[in-house]
């Protein structure tokens, strides 16, 4: 099927083809009949309308970007859609790209993540909201330098990037304060290393030590199978997994050795996904309130449209923790 143009439309409609694009832009100076009738002609002849053609001519470009590591979490499911649902509200449209695989090397890892950034320009997007990313600060700076780029997940890296993130102190003090309410005497912080991500693991596992110092035993592990040797045979041990996929890989490794969790070993995750809320996991988890991360990156980035010289500006969320049964 041949893709018909705007000029194509105009004349099936008898219409000027200024008239046509003033129409499909929504004008508010077009008759809402001509705008039905335009629309119906669309949908009848198949017009799509090209936003690269429609951006060299001078519109505002409408495709946001929004980098994620991969799929796999289910943290990045619950915070791309609050993206497209805020994005879509202000006329903008989320086009969603993974940046990494668990078979990659760091290497290659960053590689990705640059070619899609170049693509995302080759299209003269708006910008992008890149979730957790593997570049370097310096390369972060690099992409803000291009075009507008908001990270989710990143501490404030200054330059003209703005970051959103949650309070990780906070959400550290959370955790131990529920691990010695329900009387903890050791608090183990179990990370499994991840592709390009290792200074954000290395962060939190600081902020736990840090909230735990004179109060709790503070242990550091690298494998499910070793916090279940620890687990094993334990009493008041609390586990604080870096996000709930490794908490749910935990509870399920620790229920195959027979230990009730929740009871002398708690385990407690960090993102508050809707596997943590589903009842044969029922975690206790640190929300990161995705919804409102979401629209603060997407205010960031419509601000920074208008005004693209800003310097990098910081936005902290506070954590929440919700407690259930694991811990």
């Amino acid at each position: 099927m041949v893709s018909i143009n705007q000029k194509g439309l105009a004349e099936h409609l008898g219409i000027s083809r200024s008239l046509v694009s003033m129409a499909l832009a929504n004008s508010p100076l077009v008759a809402e009949e001509t705008k039905r009738r335009v629309e119906v002609a669309a949908a009848e002849l198949g017009y799509v309308r090209d936003l690269g053609a429609a951006t060299l001519a001078g519109g505002r470009a409408t495709v946001v970007g929004v980098l994620v590591p991969n799929l796999r979490n289910s943290f990045f499911e619950g915070i791309v859609e609050p993206i497209e649902r805020y994005a879509e509200a202000n006329g903008l449209t989320a086009l969603m790209a993974t940046t990494g695989s668990v078979l990659d090397t760091t290497s290659s890892y960053r590689e990705r993540e640059r070619r899609v950034v170049r693509k995302l320009r080759e299209l003269r997007a708006a910008g992008m909201i890149v979730i957790t990313p593997a570049g370097s600060v310096r390369t972060l700076h690099e992409y803000a330098r291009l075009f507008p780029a908001i990270v989710i997940g990143s501490q404030k890296i200054g330059g003209m990037a703005d970051t959103v993130h949650v309070s990780e102190p906070a959400a550290a003090e959370l955790i131990v304060a529920r691990a010695l309410e329900r009387g903890a005497t050791r608090i183990a912080n179990l990370a499994i290393s991840v592709t390009g991500h290792d200074d954000s693991i290395a962060y939190r596992a600081f902020c736990l030590e840090e909230a735990a110092r004179g109060k709790l035993k503070y242990l550091r592990l690298s494998t499910v199978d070793a916090a279940v040797r620890l687990a094993t045979g334990a009493d008041r041990l609390a586990i604080a997994a870096h996000n709930d996929q490794i908490a749910i890989n935990l509870v399920a490794a620790l229920r195959a050795v027979s230990i009730r969790v929740g009871q002398r070993v708690q385990v407690i995750g960090f993102d508050d996904t809707h596997l943590a809320q589903m009842p044969e996991f029922d975690l206790t988890s640190i929300s990161q309130n995705s919804p409102l991360m979401a629209q603060e990156a997407v205010q960031l980035l419509l601000s920074r449209l208008e005004n693209p010289k800003l310097r990098g500006r910081e936005v902290v969320v506070a954590p929440m923790l919700s407690v259930r049964s694991s811990g």
